[in-house]
């Protein structure tokens, strides 16, 4: 600390903020002057007890405020000063500069912040009062005068004292009868020249000037202050002046400016961090804690979804559809999905969830998922899209739960029934007809999703995409907030315009991709999967259930099926195939196997056995960068559980007919 006994006067009107800065104050080790209220009071304290520093709020009650008290203050007493305010305003920033205060602070502020703007501010001043000084003993000491003492005649030097000698590291007697251009600085030597010849003529000329000198056998420049007048010495014109080496005063002066410049800086800069940290530590908060949740039980979760829902696939197959088990085991396969829904939607708040992307063209997906999601419901929707419609780079799944989230909110707006209107179009970003924060100048397509429902009132359109908002009673407050989640992984933004009684539009802004695809591409029916031909397939899961569950379904479709309880295991047995020309022709590995070797290292493993091998990365949670980037790590293909059994043979069919 620089001065543990400094003393300090708090100008506040807000009684709480003047407590917390005085106990501050006192904690840190310096001296409370007061602490007053008003502009008038401040100015009276100041002029009684001459304190080291000011705190001032610059937003006062009363006729004047902070900035009207810190100008009469400064005329008076030369006290620094700091501004405190919660105004980022820059016009009044601005006029509070013209004051010359030591620093702002803006709040609410930190005590670290207060502390360290108290401490350059004291420092500030007491190098201030060194300048000042040392000018005034270097002005008293050097040869008992104030400055060098010079009078040049015919050019040349006729009197020096020691003051003039040592600024350009001479004796007197080196430069009496030296050339004065000597001294000067080649840069600036025709100014000095042209000044002295015209006030040898008696032409009016500034008399008073700075100008670099040069010093003895140095290459430095020195910058001097020059005082000089025409006069007549012995019968001749000459010039008579005084020199002043302003060099360190010149560098402090650049020192403390650019102090200065950098302190206004990080004021500005820190108010506009400030803003933005805030708003992303209260969103973060928010999201840990679910991400956590979602972390914790997916896995575990998702290994019991893909075991019920293989099983009720395989009762399914035992049962007559007349009988009435088969509904039951129906509504049991329903259920299962709907809780794996709401699985994906918890995990799109964790570290995972990205999306597994490629490139689409979603016309047919929106009016699918929009008419599926109405079925049953009293309202119609209209469409309209483009044929032209841009592609995307995203996940067709996570894409398809975001449309229907909000359709499906749309329609529980919309409590007599009505139409609901779906817009597609093809935008280019412009800051003149978009209002989003997306970058200017690229292509997006713009999903506009109408409803005329009840609507929202102004305070809940900000708090719609927080996890766990709702204003339903059954409702779980994860639908919009999954939504805007997904479709900022996917590098897109979703936005709302409501009025109470007229409805809300969704906006939803989504990247266009670079590569075309064929709508047909997304017009495939998805038929059931054929039967394999005795492929040998390897399953490699921690969980017994699951690979005794994958061995009944794989071999009811006609594939050979071995197990391994861990990439050890899988690795043993997939080497021993090899060896003996009996390879296994696809593996299918689970991702994450607690206390032993998963699916990342165990596939690179096998590629160094057969680089041919061909593999199928499978997961409860899905890891970022393997399951949305799986070919970077030597898979052929890629699911997520739970899954239906037919998802999983389809899957196995497309990478076993495709090229590794």
């Amino acid at each position: 600390m620089i001065m543990k006994k400094a003393r300090i006067l708090i100008v506040e009107d807000e009684a709480i903020v003047a407590e917390d800065l005085e106990n501050l104050i006192i904690d840190f080790g310096y001296e409370m002057v007061g602490s007053v209220v008003g502009a008038d009071d401040a100015i009276q304290q100041a002029i009684e007890h001459r304190p080291d520093l000011i705190l001032m709020d610059i937003m006062l009650k009363g006729n004047k405020n902070g900035i009207d008290a810190a100008n009469e203050i400064k005329d008076m007493l030369k006290i620094p000063i700091i501004f405190l305010t919660a105004y980022s305003d820059l016009k009044l920033i601005e006029e509070a500069k013209n004051t010359e205060p030591y620093a702002f602070i803006v709040k609410p502020f930190q005590d670290k912040q207060v502390i360290a703007s108290i401490e350059m501010a004291l420092s500030r001043s007491q190098i201030e009062k060194k300048l000042f000084q040392s000018e005034e003993i270097y002005h008293t000491l050097i040869d008992n005068i104030q400055d060098g003492l010079f009078l040049i005649q015919d050019g040349k030097l006729k009197f020096v004292n020691e003051a003039f000698s040592r600024i350009p590291g001479y004796t007197v007697d080196e430069v009496l009868g030296m050339d004065f251009k000597d001294f000067v600085a080649p840069e600036d030597k025709d100014m000095v020249v042209d000044r002295y010849a015209r006030m040898m003529k008696g032409e009016k000329v500034l008399s008073n000037y700075e100008f670099h000198g040069i010093r003895k056998n140095e290459t430095k420049r020195t910058t001097i202050y020059l005082v000089c007048s025409p006069i007549t010495y012995q019968g001749k014109p000459a010039v008579l002046g005084t020199v002043k080496d302003i060099t360190k005063r010149k560098q402090l002066e650049e020192q403390m400016q650019l102090i200065n410049e950098e302190l206004e800086e990080r004021i500005i800069e820190r108010t506009t961090e400030l803003k933005q940290t805030y708003k992303q530590l209260y969103h973060a908060q928010k999201m840990e804690s679910v991400g956590i949740l979602a972390g914790g039980i997916a896995h575990d979760f998702n290994n019991l979804l893909t075991v019920i829902l293989g099983n009720i696939l395989l009762a399914k197959k035992d049962v007559d559809p007349e009988d009435r088990v088969f509904n039951v085991l129906l509504e049991a396969e329903d259920a299962s999905l709907r809780a794996k829904d709401l699985t994906q939607e918890l995990l799109t708040f964790s570290k995972g969830g990205e999306p597994i992307k490629r490139t689409i063209s979603i016309s047919k997906l929106i009016k699918d998922t929009v008419n599926f999601t109405i079925r049953g419901t009293n309202v119609t929707c209209k469409f309209e899209i483009p044929d032209n419609l841009y592609n995307i780079d995203g996940d067709d799944v996570q894409i398809t739960q975001v449309i229907s989230n909000i359709i499906i909110n749309a329609d529980q707006a919309m409590l007599k029934g009505g139409t609901i209107r779906v817009r597609c179009e093809n935008v280019t970003i412009s800051s003149e007809n978009e209002n989003t924060t997306l970058p200017e100048n690229k292509n997006f397509i713009r999903i506009s999703i109408e409803d005329h429902g009840t609507g929202m009132p102004k305070e809940q359109i900000s708090l719609i995409f927080d996890p766990f908002f709702t204003t339903k009673e059954k409702g779980s407050g994860l639908g919009l907030a999954t939504a805007y989640s997904i479709i900022k992984k996917h590098g897109g933004q979703i936005t709302v315009e409501s009025e109470v009684g007229t409805g809300s539009t969704f906006y939803i802004y989504l990247p266009a991709a670079q590569k075309k695809v064929s709508p047909k591409a997304d017009m495939d029916v998805i038929e059931k999967p054929s039967e394999g031909s005795g492929e040998r397939i390897l399953v490699m899961d921690d969980d017994e259930n699951i690979r005794f569950l994958l061995s009944e379904i794989l071999t009811s479709y006609g594939y050979m099926t071995e197990s391994a309880c861990d990439g050890a295991q899988a690795i043993e047995l997939y080497k021993k195939a090899y060896e003996s020309s009996n390879q296994f022709d696809l593996v299918i590995l689970d991702l994450t196997i607690p206390a032993g070797i998963g699916g990342k290292e165990t596939i690179k493993e096998l590629i160094k056995i057969d680089p041919d091998v061909k593999g199928i990365v499978s997961s409860g949670y899905s890891n970022d960068a393997i399951m949305a980037n799986y070919r970077q790590y030597g898979f052929s293909g890629v699911i997520s559980k739970p899954y239906r059994p037919d998802d999983l043979v389809r899957i196995v069919q497309d990478v076993l007919n495709s090229s590794k």
